[in-house]
């Protein structure tokens, strides 16, 4: 099952939740939105199976 995450705010030096996805190809596709001059998208392997986790993460904190 795949869901989606809301989109994140401001970004913190430690990442703010995007969503989960079934794939790597799916979760790095839906992180390019978060790409920018002072953030940037972070596709980790969630504990236990659970998929890949999002993360936006701040530049420079």
């Amino acid at each position: 099952m795949v869901v989606l995450g809301a989109a994140a705010g401001n970004a913190t030096a430690e990442g703010v939740f995007a969503g989960e996805y079934e794939t790597n190809a799916q979760c790095v596709a839906a992180g390019e939105q978060y790409r920018g001059s002072d953030t940037w998208p972070d596709c980790v392997y969630g504990q236990q199976g659970s998929g890949w986790q999002l993360w936006v993460r701040s530049i420079g904190g």
